[in-house]
């Protein structure tokens, strides 16, 4: 019989956070027999590739002592209810962390924060890619920009509209596409009526997989742009997702010098829109970098971290 895993998840829909949760449930139900305590059908009908087939998620009898218990959330605290207890931990909050033994991070950038914040080692778990969804066409000369259009009340953002303003000031690209989830309706309007109809800007909101993978597979650069003014680190990009669907687009990711999205080899990086430049690239090299992502890595970075 599988030992049990209840996930505490704080997650209401497929962001970065809730699919990298996805990745690691889709190695772990290998291992465990995996149970929820809240929404035991958001595992099964969420549109991403890694969701769960029904029937893998069970509710749990929260009478019973799970072997693991496996908290995910950007912000709040659980208590921990398991023999093993392990959190999710994309930027470490400043938080009541007793109880939990272990820390799952994304990268050097979180490992660091977690030693700074919390005075604990986390444990490096990246996310992992399946290299058959991505793949590289002919490529025209279009810059592509991926994120939720969500705007906060302190200027924080995906900064969507700053790379529309960078853009409008280009010559050496043809065509700006931006894709992304409409948290934000207004948001959203303010970019669309920044285009002023240019027919070189195209502002996509809540885009299919295929139209993404279509538009990355065919365009020379990804701009990134969430971490540019912030101050807080917890306000960067912890990973950055997108940069390697990019990099095995064969698509030259460019983001912003912060958080941890800069370490992804590959990327080229700024401090200003200004510095941004756009080199010629080789799209077979960049796809090369990205299939380091493999299921078969994480698999066993979860495993060994679980297990040390």
């Amino acid at each position: 019989m599988k030992p049990t895993l209840l996930i505490t998840n704080d997650h209401r829909d497929i962001t970065g956070g809730g699919t990298y949760v996805m990745m690691i449930l889709n190695i772990l139900k290998n291992h465990y027999t995996l149970y929820t305590d809240r929404d035991v059908d958001y595992y099964s009908r969420e549109n991403t590739p890694w969701k769960l087939n029904v029937g893998e998620m069970h509710q749990a009898d929260m009478s019973q002592t799970p072997d693991v218990h496996l908290y995910a959330g950007y912000g709040g605290w659980v208590a921990p209810v398991g023999k093993k207890n392990i959190q999710i931990t994309y930027f470490p909050q400043s938080k009541n962390i007793t109880g939990w033994d272990k820390f799952f991070v994304l990268n050097e950038f979180c490992v660091e924060a977690c030693r700074r914040i919390w005075n604990v080692e986390g444990s490096i778990v990246t996310p992992y890619f399946d290299e058959s969804c991505y793949y590289v066409r002919e490529k025209k000369n279009t810059v592509i920009n991926i994120g939720q259009y969500f705007y906060e009340q302190d200027g924080h953002s995906k900064n969507q509209h700053l790379i529309i303003d960078w853009f409008k000031n280009q010559n050496k690209v043809d065509k700006l596409i931006c894709h992304g989830m409409t948290t934000n309706g207004q948001y959203f309007g303010q970019l669309k009526r920044m285009t002023d109809n240019d027919p070189r800007i195209e502002i996509n909101g809540n885009s299919s997989q295929d139209e993404i993978r279509k538009d990355l597979a065919e365009s020379k650069y990804m701009i990134h742009a969430i971490g540019y003014g912030r101050t807080n680190p917890a306000q960067t990009e912890h990973f950055g997702l997108v940069a390697v669907e990019a990099l095995l687009s064969g698509c030259q990711p460019i983001v912003h010098n912060s958080g941890g999205c800069k370490d992804i080899p590959g990327v080229l990086i700024y401090n200003e829109f200004n510095e941004i430049a756009l080199p010629e690239t080789d799209p077979s090299r960049l796809r090369e970098l990205g299939l380091q992502y493999s299921i078969k890595n994480t698999e066993q970075q979860i495993l060994k971290a679980i297990n040390e």
